[in-house]
């Protein structure tokens, strides 16, 4: 959240002014579905985004320091050791945040989209309800002193706090039910007492700084098993009134081409064929003898450079499109504007649909390497991937 800061001083307001054009003050928050805030960091200058105000945050230093309460959980038949924080696109993929799927492919990752981002949702709704109750934080702040501003968004959440605590008659901030090891087919565990067996040197604070910045762990949080290679599909979610016990029923599908990117940069992984790596067409191995040796972790390069002008394309059909990390989607135009928008960029790699559904609708334009290619055996997308005009 931004605070805008109406007396901020001049000497000051270059680093505080933001796309607005109003000096603002950042307030990165923790919040839960009850609209509890966990944990607030209040200051970053407000031309910082949402990675920028990361790298200053103490989010994680309870954790870090071995001062955190111990978290024990299972996904997919693994245990995890650290809580993580449902984010949006912007923040990195690590073990301790989850995003959506941007453009989800089949009836798994939409469901997943659909659970995370109405999840998610509870943070703006916090941040909606604090400016609501408090007046003075909806509308911009008049001192001239930013410790004293500070404090008057300290006491507006802490006062926030004590109205949600208030107002859940007679229930604490938790349900610590919830969190015991039991007979039944509940999985996580919250130890609840704080524990100091870790002492705080450098090399165990690296090591646990290391564990939350797992991006391996992140891919598994969403259904991916690196260790068996076997991407665990959600078949249903139990609703309120199925009697039955467990929330999920899980599925198991055996395909080499689960492994993530598992072909590396521009190479088309195939369950038809053997093996299941290839580059794509006017494309070759980075690394032929390790690709020949069956590794496929280099990828592949363009056998001729794209010259900006006079590029063509070549259609690759059923397709998973690649990771959309190095994308951006316009949903406001179709396939034939998305070609002439791709045309005229001289990074644009590749392009799309963003909805494969009813026909097609959107525009997704990659500009850098096509990354965890992949053909699927009955329906997918087409996917454009831009040709030098030599090899068009």
């Amino acid at each position: 959240m931004h605070w805008e800061w109406k007396n901020c001083p001049t000497a000051w307001k270059g680093q505080y002014f933001r796309g607005s054009g109003k000096p603002t003050i950042v307030l990165e928050t923790v919040a839960s579905y009850d609209l509890w805030i966990w944990h607030a960091f209040f200051g970053p200058t407000g031309t910082l985004n949402d990675i920028n105000v990361l790298d200053r945050s103490p989010v994680f230093d309870d954790i870090i320091n071995g001062q955190a309460p111990q978290v024990n959980f299972l996904v997919n038949g693994r245990e995890y050791h650290l809580a993580y924080y449902l984010t949006d696109g912007i923040y990195p993929r690590w073990e301790t945040f989850i995003q959506s799927i941007s453009v989800p492919q089949g009836p798994k990752a939409v469901l997943f989209a659909q659970r995370q981002e109405a999840a998610r949702k509870d943070v703006e709704r916090a941040f909606g309800v604090l400016q609501a109750r408090f007046a003075i934080v909806k509308n911009p702040a008049l001192c001239w002193d930013k410790v004293k501003i500070g404090k008057i968004m300290r006491a507006c959440i802490i006062l926030h706090n004590m109205i949600v605590e208030n107002e859940r008659d007679d229930y604490t901030q938790y349900d610590v039910s919830d969190f015991q090891q039991g007979e039944g087919s509940v999985s996580s565990y919250v130890d609840l007492t704080y524990f100091t067996d870790i002492p705080t040197n450098i090399v165990n604070q690296m090591g646990v700084r290391t564990r939350i910045r797992d991006r391996q762990a992140h891919q598994q949080l969403k259904g991916w098993d690196a260790t068996s290679n076997i991407n665990r599909v959600l078949k249903s979610w139990r609703g309120p009134k199925d009697p039955s016990s467990g929330k999920f029923t899980y599925g198991v599908e055996h395909d080499m081409c689960s492994w993530y990117n598992k072909c590396g940069a521009n190479g088309l992984c195939s369950r038809d064929t053997s093996p299941n790596c290839k580059c794509i067409d006017w494309f070759e191995a980075r690394d032929k003898e390790a690709w020949d040796l069956n590794d496929h972790t280099g990828g592949c390069v363009r056998k001729t450079s794209l010259s900006c002008s006079g590029d063509g394309f070549l259609r690759l059909s059923r397709m998973k499109l690649p990771d959309i990390s190095e994308s951006f989607v316009d949903r406001r135009i179709g396939l034939e504007h998305c070609e002439d928008k791709c045309r005229k960029m001289c990074n644009c790699t590749a392009y799309g649909n963003a909805d494969m559904y009813n026909g097609g609708s959107g525009c997704v334009i990659w500009v850098g390497e096509l990354i965890d290619l992949r053909k699927n055996n009955i329906a997918g997308q087409d996917l454009f991937v831009r040709l030098a005009t030599t090899d068009a």
